[in-house]
């Protein structure tokens, strides 16, 4: 039998987050997207310009790695930057780190995809 004290912590994680989904289901009630279905032009727009941000990113993320001779797919290098996003709340460089781990088994020394 597995003692109580193991399931504190994600008893209240789980309280936790049910009074989150509480609160927000009674604020989504007063949530009205009518102003979007009017603007939708520009939420494309929005769209477009971010996803054209991040296709820059990644072209000059495999244009740095090639002047540092590493010739990579393109494919594998944008699906690794973009998997460095995932830490974009963590302090630090986690991000970059975790990016370096992707690289390693192909060679590249993390001082190079490290900031």
């Amino acid at each position: 039998m597995r003692p109580f004290s193991r399931y504190i912590f994600p008893g209240l994680v789980a309280v936790f987050a049910a009074v989150c989904l509480y609160q927000v289901r009674g604020d989504l009630a007063h949530l009205s997207l009518a102003p979007l279905l009017h603007a939708w032009d520009l939420v494309a727009l929005a769209v477009l310009f971010s996803l054209l941000n991040y296709g820059f990113r990644i072209v000059r993320w495999h244009r740095y790695l090639a002047r540092l001779g590493r010739r990579l797919p393109l494919g594998f290098v944008g699906l690794t930057y973009v998997a460095g996003f995932a830490f974009t709340v963590s302090p630090g460089k986690v991000g970059e780190m975790a990016r370096a781990r992707y690289y390693s088994c192909l060679g590249v020394p993390g001082a190079h995809v490290a900031g």
